[in-house]
């Protein structure tokens, strides 16, 4: 006989929520209907009353789960009970005869004399201590959210700092990076622990970290903390092996209640109750410090000079912004004209043939700021020639940021794209964040135009002239 789950309550007296419990502890198998509702027959009735019998009598889910195995035998179960029953009885019984003996002294509890009735025979040993509060995901996201704060601090220092372009890192780079980020957390967390207690990640989810006997931790112990963690816990951010220390990390705090790191020294932490709250700010933390770490990585591509430009200090953003986004083979000196850099860090560079760059031309206004800016390239008598676009989007940033101030400068790098998406070896002007742009190709000859470059068709004889000019809308 089939029956729902409404009905095996009325049958055996045990709540839906109790019933689908046992269900999800495998102590009861239901099958199931094709809609997909439940379906108890005698056989899950009969176990869900032995399991209310087994129960009532004081017997444990794990007893249970064994007697359903065949592990252990009914008998033996109910002897151990009885046992266990006899000794609370005994143990009453002592307590009861106890108050009576503390009663019929008649004194008040300012009077009562403890030592008089504590260490009696048989006495239960109890301990009123709360239970360890493991807490292993907002461990982890407070650790992660300390990271990216560390992360943030190293960046800004490449960024703003040494101007390193942060987007053409490799992953050997970026693991370097996080490498340096955790020797900057052995040496500034101990700080933070042994001030504070907490970490900004800790203060966040509500933990705190001190000593099993109480107080805070000694600087030295909190370096002896950290560095146990980055060994154990991180391994060092190495690929594969960190993941398999958080994952081993993670089931011996299940098990022991406590990670090596405070094993080891004695330390607890404490945690707040959880709170939907503290998870909303972890959200938004979160999202914070990645976008500052996007924006000081941009910040760091922002040339040394703004709000008004002098021929001098246009060469001086060029030449910035030409390092900062790659390997510049020339440089602009301040008259405007350029210098070839035969070598880069002890390598010989490669210049391509054919592509004469012309000296700058350009305007000012009375105050002897820059107006106007023009570039031109020349070809003749070779077959091959490539697009300035990178020289041309520097030079377009170097000039726009003569064109207002820091936070202006946000808006203008809107030309690098608007230089890249126009058609190469084309003739056209724009005008985008105030600022107009020219530039016009004259090719002469059979030539056929690639992705970046002309070449001569049938290796045939070209020449040409690009000239691009910047000015002020």
């Amino acid at each position: 006989m089939k029956m729902t789950i409404r009905e095996a309550e009325q049958r055996t007296g045990l709540d839906r929520a109790t019933i689908r419990f046992y269900e999800k502890e495998g102590l009861i198998s239901p099958g199931r209907q094709d809609n997909g509702y439940r379906d108890y027959g005698d056989g899950e009735i009969t176990s869900l009353l032995r399991i209310k019998l087994l129960r009532e009598l004081g017997v444990s889910l794990e007893e249970i789960r064994a007697l359903q195995q065949g592990e252990q035998a009914l008998p033996v179960t109910l002897e151990h009970r009885m046992a266990a029953l006899e000794q609370e009885i005994a143990d009453a019984g002592a307590a009861r005869e106890t108050c009576r003996a503390i009663r019929d002294e008649g004194v008040d509890y300012g009077s009562l004399d403890p030592e008089k009735y504590l260490n009696r025979e048989n006495a239960p040993v109890f301990r009123d201590a709360p239970a360890p509060v493991l807490c292993p995901w907002r461990r982890l996201f407070a650790r992660l959210l300390d990271m990216e704060l560390y992360q943030l601090v190293w960046i800004a220092l490449l960024s703003l700092g040494f101007h390193i372009n942060m987007a053409e890192r490799n992953a050997l780079l970026w693991w370097l990076d996080s490498v340096i980020c955790l020797v900057f957390m052995i040496m500034v967390e101990p700080i933070l622990l042994s001030r504070w207690g907490t970490t900004p990640g800790k203060a966040l989810f509500g933990l705190r970290v001190e000593k099993a006997e109480g107080g805070r931790l000694t600087y030295g112990e909190g370096n002896a903390r950290t560095m146990s963690m980055v060994w154990k816990g991180l391994a060092w951010n190495i690929p594969i092996y960190t993941l398999f220390r958080l994952v081993k990390c993670y089931d011996v705090y299940c098990k022991r209640g406590a990670l090596p790191w405070d094993e080891a020294q004695d330390l607890v932490v404490e945690a707040k109750p959880k709170s939907s709250l503290r998870n909303a700010a972890f959200v938004a933390a979160t999202a914070e410090v990645l976008a500052l770490s996007v924006l000081v990585s941009f910040a760091g591509a922002f040339p040394p000079h703004r709000d008004g430009l002098t021929p001098a200090e246009f060469a001086e953003n060029y030449n910035f912004l030409a390092e900062y986004y790659g390997s510049p083979t020339y440089i602009l000196e301040q008259d405007g004209s350029w210098t070839a850099l035969e070598t880069r860090g002890g390598a010989y560079v490669i210049q391509l043939p054919g592509m004469e760059r012309q000296p700058l031309t350009w305007e000012t206004d009375s105050q002897g700021n820059l107006t106007a800016v023009t570039a031109s390239w020349n070809w003749d008598g070779t077959a091959f020639a490539e697009w300035p676009g990178l020289d041309m989007q520097m030079m377009a940033l170097a000039f726009a940021a003569g064109e207002g101030n820091w936070f202006a400068y946000w808006s203008k790098l809107e030309l690098m794209d608007t230089v890249a998406h126009a058609d190469v070896f084309s003739s056209l002007s724009r005008t985008d964040q105030g600022i107009r742009l020219d530039w016009d190709t004259r090719l002469e000859g059979d030539v056929i135009v690639g992705d970046y470059f002309a070449v001569g068709e049938e290796d045939a004889v070209c020449s040409g002239r690009i000239t691009f000019t910047i000015r002020r809308a």
